[in-house]
This record gives C-alpha cells, sequence and structure tokens, in this order.
C-alpha cells in the first residue's frame, strides 16, 4: 500500500528553518515526499510555493510539527500555514519547538494565488489566523 510521504524526487526548494517563536509560513504545497529527522529517521517532507514565487521546502522533523503534519495529511494543491509558536521543557529536561499548523483544502492545482504574504517573522500567533 502506498504512503503519501513516499519517496518524491526533491524539487530543489530551499529548505525553511524556524528559528525564533513566531516564525511562519504559509504557501501551497506543490510537493511531498519523506525526508529524514535528526536521527536519519524517515520524516514528512514538502515544498511550499510561496506568494512571491518562491520555493521553499519543510523538513517535518522536530516531534511535534510531525505529528500535526501527519494528522492533517496535506495533498499537493493545499495552503499550508506552519507557526513556531513556544518552546517547552521535555520531561527529560530537554527542549521541544512548539507548532500550529493549518491546511486548506486545494483544488489540486498549486499556485500561490492568495493576497495575504506568504512569509511572517515573529508576527503570527496561530496558523489558522494566516488562512
Amino acid at each position: 500500500m502506498s504512503h503519501p510521504w513516499d519517496d518524491i524526487p526533491r524539487s530543489g526548494g530551499t529548505f525553511f528553518k524556524f528559528e525564533s517563536p513566531g516564525d511562519s509560513v504559509k504557501g501551497v504545497v506543490s510537493r511531498i515526499g519523506k525526508g529524514s529527522d535528526f536521527d536519519d529517521k524517515p520524516c514528512p517532507e514538502f515544498d511550499l510555493d510561496l506568494d512571491d514565487g518562491t520555493t521553499v521546502t519543510i523538513s517535518a522533523g522536530q516531534a511535534q510539527l510531525k505529528r500535526k503534519v501527519m494528522e492533517l495529511l496535506p495533498s499537493v494543491g493545499d495552503t499550508v500555514v506552519i507557526v513556531y509558536t513556544s518552546d517547552e521543557r521535555t520531561p527529560k529536561g530537554g527542549s521541544m519547538k512548539c507548532f500550529d499548523v493549518a491546511v486548506k483544502a486545494g483544488d489540486g492545482a498549486a499556485s500561490g494565488s492568495n493576497d495575504e504574504p506568504a512569509l511572517t517573522s515573529k508576527a503570527a500567533t496561530s496558523a489558522a489566523d494566516l488562512l
């Protein structure tokens, strides 16, 4: 049985890095595939076409981001918003990035035709606010 995150050749987008709480990205999914997390375990990876015409690659290797993406299973043509909301301490004393993810079903054709900003840094509080 095929899985939505099976290997698909990379299309060459620049990896988007969530550096500080409030960082966010919004775009239309143009490719889904399988990447690897920090321990070389499989994780969702997808390209987002932004309104400014650029493409970024999202590697959902962070535990919470991976879980949310796997729950929502965005498809090619869907609009996806991801907001890095905060850092939390783990029970073992480590740090975990927390994310809010929203998906709006598309028409199957990847395009970035929204009037809202494609990329917002340190401004968003929830992904749904940006959809």
